[in-house]
């Protein structure tokens, strides 16, 4: 699913056995422009994102949900992501982005939870520059847009600083991958659950609901 542009709302969608044949892709993803704003994701169970034996291992990587390319201010929270680290990339993979927020999910069965791919300030000048994105906050566009997005006025600073935080991980590898400096983390708890065969179980286990309680957590 390729998701461009501002204030879309992707809920509570089942999106499995895709990525199968490309590379450097998510289930869900957003690409190139960290003016989109206003864009969140939540209770979706992305599940089984994963190549055909026939294509081979990932060169980059697939995700679950992939932020690429600057893509900042998204919120991530309540969703399932089972199955869906590949390559390079966690269950979610942030490339260059910012301010992002990433909450109360669960990652289960992943060979990694989050990872990303920080940028240097001179590459995301560098890359904004010859991509134009930045163009839309002049004039009177601008002036509207930065009355509906205040964090635009600060576009250029707090380069790689994103909040991962209240997720938890389920059964899973690693919790991060190339894990920036400037990440906020706080409370995501790793766990190991045994004797469950199927998500639902997992998710119904008694060391799984001692965390998940609220409307914030996904429920089949």
């Amino acid at each position: 699913m390729r998701v461009d542009g501002n204030n879309h709302l992707i809920e509570r969608n089942e999106i499995y056995r895709v990525v199968t044949e490309s590379d450097d892709q998510g289930a869900i993803d957003m690409w190139g422009d960290p003016t989109y704003r206003g864009n969140v994701f939540r209770f979706n169970y992305i599940h089984d994102v994963q190549p055909k034996q026939e294509a081979g291992s990932s060169i980059a990587g697939r995700a679950g949900i992939r932020l690429d390319d600057a893509i900042s201010g998204v919120e991530v929270y309540g969703n399932l992501f089972e199955n869906c680290s590949n390559g390079l990339f966690g269950a979610l993979q942030i490339h260059g982005g910012k301010e992002n927020h990433v909450h109360h999910n669960i990652v289960l069965n992943c060979k990694a939870a989050f990872s990303f791919t920080p940028w240097s300030n001179s590459f995301w000048h560098k890359y904004n520059e010859s991509r134009g994105t930045l163009s839309i906050l002049e004039g009177e566009t601008g002036k509207r847009y930065m009355e509906a997005y205040p964090r635009l006025k600060s576009l250029n600073e707090n380069l790689n600083c994103n909040t991962v935080e209240n997720n938890l991980i389920v059964n899973s590898g690693k919790k991060w991958l190339r894990r920036p400096p400037e990440l906020i983390r706080n409370d995501n708890r790793s766990i190991r659950v045994k004797d469950c065969k199927t998500a639902q179980e997992v998710l119904a286990s008694p060391r799984v609901t001692r965390y998940t309680e609220g409307s914030s957590w996904f429920q089949f």
